[in-house]
């Protein structure tokens, strides 16, 4: 999936300096400055996001003495405070769980950027 990601993003950046820039030289030096600026910016965003949701720890649930205990994993056979789910593609226990992201291959849950 990130061989996909990288792909989509050269893809993205090929077409924006093979058809716009040309386009945009043929308008004015402004407009082609402004089109650089405002499109390097947000190919730092991209990435910068990207790399944030794949390696941001989702976040475990802190071990040893927990001062409220709902129930216990029964895959991990640990004490499960509220609100923590276990991920059956991490096979762990994540606080605040949403969902497992295939594309980015990491869970969104407490920890996330998102």
């Amino acid at each position: 999936m990130v061989a996909l990601v990288i792909v989509l993003t050269l893809s993205v950046v090929v077409i924006f300096y093979i058809f716009i820039i040309p386009f945009t030289l043929l308008q004015g030096f402004y407009l082609t400055l402004f089109h650089l600026l405002f499109g390097h910016w947000l190919l730092i965003m991209i990435v910068f996001n990207y790399f944030m949701g794949v390696f941001t720890h989702p976040g475990r649930p802190p071990q040893g003495m927990l001062p409220e205990v709902v129930s216990m994993c029964k895959k991990c056979i640990a004490p499960k405070p509220p609100r923590t789910h276990h991920c059956s593609v991490c096979n762990m226990c994540v606080l605040k769980m949403d969902h497992h992201c295939r594309i980015i291959l990491q869970m969104f849950s407490l920890f996330s950027p998102y």
